[in-house]
């Protein structure tokens, strides 16, 4: 059996093996946010330094995870169209994991780290390429394999493989440390998602593929399509949906483990309870995705998670002195975790509702080009506010931080995304823009 794309309807169990790349993609965004957070602690303490190294995944997304995507929807290969990207990206990736680990010397595992990220985003195409394979009237069900495949990964990076960072292994007479292991482990599980991808599923080609010369397609076709007002708005559609899920980047990590000290593996637990019960909601977010108005549901769910980061930042702030009890950080991040992984599952598909088939690639490129400019900035903005903000508004010393801060620029573009997002609706009253059917 080969998983094939452009199905008017498919077995569930090809939306099983389609989606556990979201899998290895899990483990491998986790490892980047967080292990290798630690991994370049070892060699630097400057949080915005740390910042902008890890923000280069942010900028290939920007450029090379977009343009990937975009361009292909114009080409065709022995391959198909995505499916080389991605094989390029999972394989090479899992070979750079594996030497990453095994640098002594702080250039050099900014070099790895660079070239790990810039392989990695040639996977901008993998999500186009889900929904070229899964029909419409499927995917908000499927965003509940999605998210599945996606909490398993988080619990089995934070819990144990970041987790135990400074553990310390011997096998077969060979000693190595949990940070090998780390990165090992995500080599093995990118390389069995390159595998699927490359044995299980078949693209077919579409009918009067359009395949202009690559040098028309970059310098004209691109922006032609990116700027189309329909794009333009899913993108800022994107950007608000991207605020249900926003966190603290890779300043999470120094916040648990060193302002307020508790291990690596404990803040693995912590964060690993929080992915399990998410778990168990996840069928219900799909279901209402599936049955209920998708706009409704984002602007219920934009609401409900700008009130529970204030509620969270708030109480921790100003409420708990010092080290805060286990207990009531992992009761409000459970409720913080819950609330925007619920609401993500129910509303990611509506970005797809407004474009055909045929267009998906432009869509995932439009997508890349509005996480990745966000993302980066958020990065480097927390980056630069930790730093100045511990300071100049909490006077701490030089060399420690509150990573708190970041909290400040987090619900700040929560509240800026419930106003596009009203603006959004809007447009679509007015016949701005439009839902489509599948057509192809």
């Amino acid at each position: 059996m080969r998983i094939t794309t452009q199905q008017s309807r498919i077995p569930w169990s090809w939306a099983v093996i389609a989606l556990m790349p979201w899998f290895a993609i899990s483990v491998r965004d986790a490892i980047t946010n967080t292990g290798m957070a630690f991994t370049l602690r070892k060699f630097f303490d400057d949080p915005a330094l740390i910042g902008l190294v890890l923000s280069t995944n942010y900028a290939f997304s920007l450029t090379v995870g977009s343009l990937v995507a975009f361009i292909s929807d114009y080409i065709w290969t022995p391959l198909g169209r995505r499916r080389p990207f991605l094989i390029v990206s999972f394989l090479g990736a899992a070979i750079l994991s594996i030497f990453l680990p095994l640098s002594t010397v702080g250039w050099l595992t900014i070099v790895l780290i660079v070239l790990y990220q810039f392989v990695s985003d040639f996977a901008g195409s993998y999500e186009p390429f889900t929904m070229d394979i899964i029909p419409p009237d499927q995917r908000g069900r499927s965003g509940s394999i999605t998210h599945w495949y996606k909490s398993g990964a988080g619990a089995l990076a934070m819990a144990f493989l970041i987790g135990h960072f400074d553990a310390e292994y011997s096998l077969f007479g060979m000693s190595f440390s949990g940070e090998h292991a780390m990165y090992w482990i995500n080599a093995c599980i990118l390389g069995a998602a390159g595998f699927i991808i490359l044995f299980l599923i078949r693209e077919e080609k579409p009918e009067n593929i359009d395949r202009p010369p690559l040098g028309k397609l970059l310098t004209q076709r691109f922006i032609v399509e990116i700027t189309k007002p329909t794009i333009l708005r899913l993108m800022g559609l994107a950007l608000s949906i991207q605020t249900l899920w926003q966190g603290m980047y890779q300043f999470e990590p120094f916040l648990i483990t060193e302002q307020w000290g508790y291990e690596k593996t404990e803040y693995g637990y912590l964060l690993t309870a929080s992915m399990i019960f998410t778990v168990l909601l996840v069928p219900i977010a799909g279901y209402i995705s599936d049955r209920f108005d998708r706009m409704k549901l984002l602007r219920i769910g934009l609401y409900g998670v700008v009130i529970t980061k204030i509620f969270f930042y708030t109480y921790f702030e100003f409420f708990v002195s010092g080290r805060p009890p286990i207990t009531a950080v992992l009761g409000i991040g459970l409720l913080k975790s819950t609330v925007g992984s619920f609401m993500a599952v129910a509303c990611v598909p509506l970005i797809f509702d407004y474009v055909p088939r045929k267009r998906l690639g432009t869509l995932g490129c439009a997508m890349g080009l509005a996480f990745a400019t966000s993302s980066f900035i958020n990065t480097n903005v927390m980056g630069l506010w930790i730093k100045f903000s511990s300071q100049k508004l909490f006077n701490l010393p030089e060399g420690e931080y509150n990573y708190f801060a970041a909290y400040h620029w987090i619900i700040l573009t929560g509240i800026l995304g419930i106003f596009y997002i009203h603006y959004f609706a809007w447009s679509e009253r007015k016949g701005k823009i439009t839902r489509l059917s599948d057509e192809g």
